[in-house]
């Protein structure tokens, strides 16, 4: 398993430019491309590529393909309140 699938390490300040390593800003870019790719591999796209998607919604990404009812005509996630 991949280290940034299950830690994203918090020690450094965000960088004034660009994404400094172990900063807030590495831990949420990491947090929302697990959530896209959770979300490509349930079949969708989001619109504007950042979401997050809780651990309250799904654990490991399963089980999205039957939650995720916001769609528009392209099947692309315009809205996920949850």
């Amino acid at each position: 398993m991949q280290r940034e699938l299950e830690f994203a390490p918090i020690k450094n300040a965000d960088a004034k430019e660009g994404i400094a390593v172990d900063s807030p800003a590495s831990a949420r870019a990491l947090l929302l491309a697990e959530s896209n790719y959770w979300l490509i591999k349930s079949g969708h796209t989001c619109t504007n590529g950042r979401v997050f998607i809780s651990p309250l919604l799904s654990y490991e990404g399963e089980g999205l393909y039957e939650v995720l009812v916001n769609l528009d005509a392209n099947g692309k996630i315009t809205e996920i309140t949850a």
